[in-house]
């Protein structure tokens, strides 16, 4: 589901997003992309630590996933 948002800001040249987590006590997540030609950039803002340990054992995945669509992962920050 991340990945498509991100594919869809990544071809606007960026943006931000905020995402609501399930369930609900991991909160959620500010999203903001910013793109240069096929590199995605990302800063990601957890709302609490699980939310953040998920998000980056999920970075390998996303990986996977944009390449499907022809974009590579930058630098990613992730708080």
């Amino acid at each position: 589901q991340m990945s498509g948002g991100i594919q869809n800001l990544s071809q606007a040249g960026g943006g931000e997003i905020r995402v609501r987590l399930k369930p609900e006590n991991l909160g959620e997540i500010y999203l903001r992309v910013k793109t240069e030609g096929n590199q995605v950039g990302l800063q990601i803002r957890a709302s609490n630590e699980k939310a953040k340990e998920i998000i980056e054992s999920s970075l390998d995945h996303l990986k996977e996933s944009l390449s499907a669509h022809h974009l590579s992962l930058g630098h990613v920050d992730v708080s």
